[in-house]
């Protein structure tokens, strides 16, 4: 990943990708995938909170998604406690950035980046617990996803040092 691939975690750019990936209808058969989000009480995909997406348009900005889906704050918890507490990821968990911040309060955005990382094939579905509350299993998304800053935050750059050409003589 290059540091122009590092996108900030926030509603515009949430809505500028959703935008971008949906399916349209241009869009061949062959090139449109549904993304879904809840699994129902009885087990099924919930088409009632899916979206058709474009393949092509998707994996073109596969790296910038993930860039965003590093920010969430249980990412940065799942790396440093690799415990069965922080193997879950609940709705909530996706309005909450590394640094403790909310980037929204709207369920719209938030279900927006469950579905461009669902598409990814990062997370499954969410399943409704015993106790009411939606989460899915975080531990398939480690593997591509890795804790990321916001591009504004100076750790960020620490991560990708700029190369330095040697000076001519």
């Amino acid at each position: 990943m290059r540091i122009e691939d590092v996108f900030d975690l926030c509603e515009e750019n949430v809505g500028k990708f959703i935008k971008y990936c949906k399916a349209k209808p241009e869009d061949s058969k062959e090139d449109i995938s549904i993304a879904y989000s809840y699994v129902d009480d009885d087990g099924k995909l919930e088409p009632r909170t899916s979206m058709p997406m474009s393949k092509t348009r998707y994996n073109k900005q596969k790296d910038r998604i993930v860039s965003m889906l590093g920010q969430i704050k249980r990412i940065h918890e799942y790396e440093e406690d690799l415990s069965e507490n922080t193997a879950v990821l609940d709705f909530i968990d996706l309005q909450t950035k590394y640094d403790g911040t909310r980037w929204t309060n709207d369920p719209t955005f938030t279900l927006y980046l469950f579905l461009l990382g669902n598409e990814g094939g990062f997370f499954d579905a969410f399943r409704k617990g015993k106790d009411g509350i939606y989460r899915t299993d975080l531990r398939r998304a480690m593997i591509p996803i890795r804790p990321m800053e916001s591009p504004k935050d100076p750790k960020l750059v620490k991560r990708f040092p700029t190369k330095r050409e040697p000076a001519d003589d």
